[in-house]
């Protein structure tokens, strides 16, 4: 398997010759700060979202129809219904309530 480096070379022409630059610590030290943001945000998505199902009503401008929708973050289902019933009927289906 190739690597990035060996792509690079192959596509600028370079010679063989020439040995991969080794990443300065800066470069590594970036590398780290981003996986670090990344972890951090990771955690702090799964500490505040919220396992208990989103619901909300949008309004189609053009026709003035009102739909119900919902999510359950749970099991990452979605719900477009045209009453507040058939939401209900939904919620009540979810086999962890």
């Amino acid at each position: 398997m190739k690597t990035q480096w060996m792509v690079y070379c192959e596509l600028e022409l370079i010679p063989n010759s020439v040995s991969e630059p080794q990443p300065t610590l800066v470069s590594r030290l970036a590398q780290l700060k981003y996986h670090l943001g990344e972890l951090w945000a990771s955690f702090v998505k799964g500490m505040t979202q919220s396992p208990e199902p989103h619901i909300w009503q949008e309004s189609d401008r053009q026709t003035g129809n009102t739909w119900w929708c919902a999510y359950d973050p749970i099991t990452q289902q979605s719900l477009y219904a045209e009453s507040e019933g058939e939401v209900l009927e939904w919620l009540e289906r979810r086999p962890y309530c």
